[in-house]
């Protein structure tokens, strides 16, 4: 007698994860917290330690994260590249071994492959957009703003993640 009713599907739909995913949620942002001081900090030393070889392979890195994103590849090999050349533009090697040691696990949606931003491509532009603002601080030997500029990438990982623990 109320007729036919059509509704959104995206409005109750939910982002369903693997208990795996689930999981490590909370490992993902105790990571991210470690990553936000430990990197800020070796983006801040790279910006005025790093060599011109050093600086062209972040941009390298930074280019190949570009080209697979406009062919719909996957990317997290690429960005951990980025991270990695910053942390040898350091020139400390406790910065390098640090990142060595989580590997391309330390990006985060490498982790989540059922989330769809893990291929999303505005999303990945975004980050895109975030290493172009943490390689340009680098190039133009600014300590200060490489540091805040890794810190506001980590933040926005951060700020991801925990709106997932929230939905689970």
């Amino acid at each position: 007698g109320k007729g036919v009713f059509v509704s959104d599907p995206n409005v109750h739909a939910r982002l369903v994860l693997t208990p795996v995913e689930v999981k490590s949620i909370p490992e993902t942002l105790e990571l991210l917290e470690f990553r936000m001081a430990v990197e800020g900090e070796a983006a801040a030393i790279a910006a005025y330690r790093r060599t011109a070889e050093q600086e062209a392979a972040i941009r390298l890195a930074n280019r190949k994260m570009a080209q697979l994103i406009e062919s719909g590849e996957p990317t997290v090999e690429a960005d951990y590249e980025f991270h990695t050349a910053i942390a040898n533009a350091s020139n400390n090697r406790f910065y390098i071994d640090a990142l060595r040691h989580f590997g391309p696990r330390a990006i985060p949606r490498g982790q989540f492959p059922t989330l769809p931003e893990a291929n999303d491509r505005t999303y990945l532009e975004k980050v895109h957009a975030e290493h172009g603002e943490i390689l340009a601080a680098i190039a133009e030997q600014d300590p200060d703003r490489a540091r805040q500029a890794m810190r506001a990438h980590m933040m926005a990982s951060q700020r991801r993640y925990r709106m997932l623990a929230e939905q689970q």
